[in-house]
């Protein structure tokens, strides 16, 4: 073996033992969120984190579900892709490795596709992606934002916060679910969810917080925003923010793309390396 393929074997052996045992954990912990939710409950619950349990009970379990199934297709893939890798490179199998050029090179096309669509149906595809986020934002936020709150209305509102944003699309997104979240605060009905509401300065995640209305409260430039009208409100929906996010770093977002692709073209032509050395 010279010293070409034994150095793309070396790589391919300690890159894909990071995937299998990634890939590995993913699965596990997707499977575990699918069968045996009330064992997470637990376990949350002994690490002090009892009131995040109680909001991921009461939520929707389809959502629970959703992110289950998501975990395990990744995780199924990400495993199957670094076994591949790792014992055709140790075993110097070429089923293996051809196997595993096959499935990384889907990847780049897959990524490559999105690209280019999302690059040529702009519109099609920011509206094909609004109508999926409104869909689930609308089946599973309650708005009601205390202890009990389920964990999809505590993530969906500190995105708007860290984003200063307000809906899917724009704060029009909240009318039809109105009865979800237009709860009384001091007598008074809402006419703004909390999480559209501006901020006196940006918002920083604290685990050791939890998101409750009293506790963001003071930190509202008018605190009676979700009780009135006022303008100190964000009007702009958290897709568009996003997508101006993109294009503002931009150059950063198609260097991080080329450095993946050329990474994963690269796993390619290792494992063809070192599948080819007897040629």
């Amino acid at each position: 073996m010279g010293v070409c393929e034994s150095f793309s074997k070396v790589l391919l052996i300690i890159f894909n033992i990071l995937f299998f045992i990634v890939g590995g954990v993913i699965l596990g912990l997707g499977i575990w969120l699918k069968v045996d939710k009330s064992n997470l409950f637990e376990l949350m619950r002994n690490i002090k984190l009892s009131d995040t349990a109680a909001s991921f009970n009461n939520s929707s379990t389809s959502f629970l579900d959703v992110i289950a199934i998501i975990l395990i297709i990744v995780g199924t893939f990400t495993f199957i892709t670094g076994f591949c890798g790792c014992c055709g490179a140790m075993k110097e199998s070429r089923c293996l490795l051809y196997t595993y050029s096959f499935l990384v090179g889907a990847v780049i096309l897959i990524e490559l596709g999105i690209g280019i669509y999302a690059g040529v149906e702009q519109n099609k595809f920011k509206n094909e992606l609004s109508d999926t986020m409104l869909t689930v934002m609308q089946k599973n936020f309650d708005g009601v934002l205390n202890k009990s709150s389920n964990v999809f209305t505590k993530v969906f509102t500190g995105v708007m916060f860290e984003l200063k944003c307000c809906g899917v699309r724009n704060q029009s997104d909240f009318d039809p679910i109105a009865a979800n979240w237009k709860q009384k605060i001091n007598g008074v009905e809402q006419v703004n969810p909390v999480g559209c509401c501006k901020l006196k300065k940006p918002y920083h995640y604290d685990a050791n917080k939890q998101l409750t209305f009293d506790v963001i409260k003071p930190e509202l430039v008018n605190p009676n925003c979700p009780i009135e009208k006022t303008v100190e409100v964000n009007t702009q929906g958290c897709v568009q923010t996003v997508i101006d996010i993109i294009h503002q770093n931009l150059g950063i977002v198609i260097g991080i793309c080329v450095g993946l692709g050329l990474f994963e073209i690269l796993c390619i032509v290792f494992a063809c390396c070192v599948a080819r050395q007897d040629d």
